[in-house]
């Protein structure tokens, strides 16, 4: 790699807000270009007239001998990309493992900027990852994204964050203490904000969006009073149906973690330890809800589980919510056939939703009882959550299904399949078990229908996705063939319970 030949640099002068920001550093036969951001200078590489930052830090612990601490501003420009210390993650089975080639770091407080190198005034597309709030990281190859951001013309941002129980426990461990992911996200987003310009990027035009955990961070930080005027849209790929934990939850959770991890303590252990404990907590409380997730607190209002109500909170000016046709497949499949019966079927459809006889009457439909029970979950867990946002939401809201099967044995359309299509670099994805079996035609349609919604949408907040009409309701399908809009036919059977709190009462009755 040519580091230094000959590069010539672009008015020096050039002032934002105080701030020097010199434009990207011009290069003569070499593939590296500088950008000056208000920490120092970041390097990135240039590949088929993309720019591809990585490791961008956007904060530093206000507290180095504190791993809970609240973040500063960061001390230095850039680092190796790594990861947030973390397991190896429960869908890994269908995702691959890209997770696993980044060294991991408890400093990883970093971005990946890609844009087009001639990027002047672009929307920017700010992505926080998923992972069940404990895997994940914005630096994956998994978000490769070179010809979407050629193309689409847009900078695209990821985002990493804390995870796990370092990132759920540390510091005092009180619930406002579990949402310090949270604030590092919104730490992240006011770095892109105010250096996005550097690169391209037009800081009145970001839309943040996420998948899984991450949409959920994304859906908060949308309503959240301390970000309203940051973002202009919000995207949601498969976000739950989550409130945050209980206190009376989240101090039995953090209490098991502490006695696994005993005589350690979660503020001095080694890494390793933390994360032995980690997985034995999280192994007890599989079945019943994240072992470490965000609970309420001064943060995080209770209702941010109810959609309903949410959606009225929204202060940016575009909704669009993506699910899959059986998100949960992706967490059902491995389960042995057993299982899955009428009974556990019919139970869980009595407890979730108030017309259970129209429920269990369009589950029927699927032969098996497995598939059966992966659409009655995918039902409430995710698709009702898209329809609640949809007919309460004040702004424009677009939604889409994602109908494409996976060859993977009983995957179906699961959660996270989206992911190859919604970035669009196959390559990054060769060792996904999920990918196998999708051939390039199917791969490129399906990529090109993504492509025709999104990149509208973060642009200007249209697209291809058609807005939602409550008299006469319609959403964007993808289907291996391309995309159709189509009327929803599970919608009149998506209707809940009073509300999630009712649901998890419920449960533990």
């Amino acid at each position: 790699m040519a580091l230094h030949q000959r590069r010539i640099l672009e008015d020096h002068g050039a002032r934002r807000s105080g701030r020097l920001h010199l434009p990207a550093v011009t290069y003569q036969n070499t593939d590296i270009r500088e950008y000056a951001v208000g920490s120092g200078v970041v390097r990135a590489e240039v590949t088929d007239g993309v720019v591809d930052a990585r490791g961008v830090r956007y904060g530093a612990r206000l507290d180095p001998a504190d791993r809970g601490s609240e973040l500063g501003p960061p001390t230095i420009a850039q680092s190796p990309p790594t990861a947030f210390p973390q397991v190896p993650g429960l869908l890994d089975g269908i995702l691959g493992p890209a997770l696993g080639e980044l060294p991991q770091d408890e400093d990883s407080f970093s971005l990946r900027i890609q844009a087009p190198v001639d990027a002047t005034g672009l929307p920017v597309l700010l992505f926080v990852h998923g992972g069940g709030f404990t895997t994940g990281s914005g630096e994956s190859r998994w978000y490769d994204a070179h010809e979407l951001v050629r193309t689409g013309r847009i900078v695209l941002v990821t985002v990493s964050y804390r995870v796990g129980a370092l990132g759920h426990l540390g510091g005092s461990g009180d619930a406002d203490a579990s949402a310090r992911p949270q604030r590092d996200v919104e730490t992240a987003a006011r770095w892109v904000r105010d250096n996005i310009a550097a690169f391209g990027g037009d800081p009145a035009n970001i839309t943040i969006a996420g998948d899984s955990a991450g949409a959920w961070y994304a859906h908060a930080l949308s309503v959240s009073p301390q970000t309203e005027g940051m973002f202009a849209r919000t995207l949601l790929i498969s976000m739950p149906r989550l409130a945050p934990l209980s206190e009376h939850d989240h101090e039995a959770r953090r209490a098991a973690f502490e006695a696994v991890l005993a005589p350690e303590h979660v503020a001095t252990a080694p890494v390793e330890a933390v994360l032995a404990a980690q997985r034995v907590t999280a192994a007890n409380y599989r079945g019943a809800g994240f072992a470490f997730a965000p609970a309420a607190g001064p943060q995080m209002p209770g209702w941010l589980g109810e959609p309903k109500l949410s959606a009225a909170r929204l202060h940016t000016s575009a909704l669009l919510v993506v699910t899959t046709a059986e998100e949960s497949a992706a967490f059902l499949r491995t389960q042995p056939a057993e299982s899955f019966s009428r009974t556990t079927l019919e139970d869980f459809v009595a407890r979730s939703f108030s017309a259970p006889e129209a429920v269990l009457a369009y589950t029927g439909r699927r032969e098996s009882e497995y598939e059966q029970t992966v659409l009655a979950t995918t039902l409430w867990q995710f698709r009702s959550v898209a329809y609640d946002l949809a007919q309460n939401a004040a702004v424009p809201t677009r939604l889409m299904q994602f109908d494409v099967r996976s060859s993977l044995e009983r995957a179906l359309s699961p959660h996270c399949f989206t992911l190859p299509f919604v970035f669009g670099d196959r390559q990054s994805w060769h060792d996904a078990p999920m990918m196998d079996g999708v051939d390039r035609d199917t791969f490129e349609r399906v990529r090109a229908a993504f492509r025709d919604a999104i990149v509208p949408f973060v642009h200007n907040g249209s697209g291809s996705a058609p807005v939602w009409r409550s008299v006469t309701p319609s959403l964007l399908a993808i289907e291996e063939q391309g995309a159709r809009v189509v009327t929803p036919d599970d919608l009149a059977v998506t209707t809940m319970v009073d509300s999630w709190v009712d649901h998890t009462e419920r449960k533990r009755q």
